[in-house]
């Protein structure tokens, strides 16, 4: 069983610039997303899927040999269909630009979008990111190479494809919200709605309907999935007791944390976590 990407955060593996994830599911498992933003950059090609990308409030189609790139602190979406599918998820640090001399392409790779790939672009993709993958633990020369072909060709097919945005303006509709976006991703501490909007220099009342058309579910909606976002991260990459994460996200109390980590994961923290854990012992 592949390990699902989680949303927010994103923590690249320390000291490197780019991770590479695979994903599948069978029929009838839901895929959880809800919109979401993070720092890394992210290219995501599909091999089986139906259903929509949704970002800054466009709607792409997605099918097989969809190729989704999403960049930096961009507020997206994707709202799958329960049939079987699957995926490579390659996130790169914004950094990887400067570091490999790719900084001609950033412009270019300021909006997000989808590119439907013929046979031979979508078997390119394909081996430069199954070479990654099969990289992704060790440091190389040659994953600095595989990066800039990857981009370079990214970078070219964006330009060609007319399902970008072509407004030239690089401000998006989260601008507003960068105070809150900055806040939640570098402090553990957690934000009422009066807090978060005095952070961003709003009313209450305005920045709960700005929030809710910048990220199409309410602030304490998005808080909460945000924090089971969080514990699923922990429970991943952490030896933190349940209750420490239940405490640590500010949930009042373990049994209200399970039931509602169960409600969106279907599965119990215990549960999740030895999953987990089986799965890497196979891998």
């Amino acid at each position: 069983m592949s390990l699902k990407p989680y949303s927010e955060p994103i923590l690249l593996p320390a000291g490197k610039s780019f991770n590479v994830i695979h994903a599948a599911y069978q029929e009838g498992q839901l895929h959880q997303c809800f919109h979401h933003f993070h720092e890394v950059c992210e290219l995501i090609l599909f091999y089986q899927v139906e259903g929509e990308f949704i970002c800054e409030n466009n709607h792409y189609a997605l099918s097989a040999k969809s190729l989704v790139y999403v960049p930096s602190m961009m507020v997206h979406h994707f709202d799958l269909t329960q049939g079987e599918k699957s995926w490579h998820i390659v996130q790169f640090s914004p950094m990887v630009f400067s570091l490999l001399g790719l900084t001609e392409h950033e412009s270019v790779l300021l909006k997000a979008g989808v590119i439907s790939l013929s046979n031979n672009q979508f078997t390119k993709f394909q081996t430069i990111i199954n070479w990654l993958h099969e990289n992704n633990s060790i440091e190389s020369k040659l994953n600095d190479d595989l990066l800039k072909v990857m981009i370079r060709q990214l970078s070219l097919k964006m330009h060609e494809s007319n399902r970008l945005n072509t407004k030239s303006q690089q401000i998006n509709s989260t601008d507003k919200m960068l105070p809150f976006i900055e806040f939640i991703r570098h402090e553990k501490t957690f934000l009422n709605l009066e807090q978060a909007a005095a952070l961003c220099k709003l009313s209450p009342s305005y920045f709960s309907r700005y929030f809710k058309k910048t990220f199409h579910q309410n602030f304490s909606q998005y808080m909460l999935t945000y924090r089971l976002h969080l514990a699923s991260h922990y429970l991943r990459n952490s030896n933190k007791s349940i209750t420490t994460i239940c405490y640590e996200l500010n949930f009042a109390h373990p049994s209200y944390f399970i039931a509602k980590f169960k409600k969106y994961y279907g599965i119990t923290p215990r549960k999740f976590r030895l999953r987990i854990n089986i799965t890497k012992v196979l891998k």
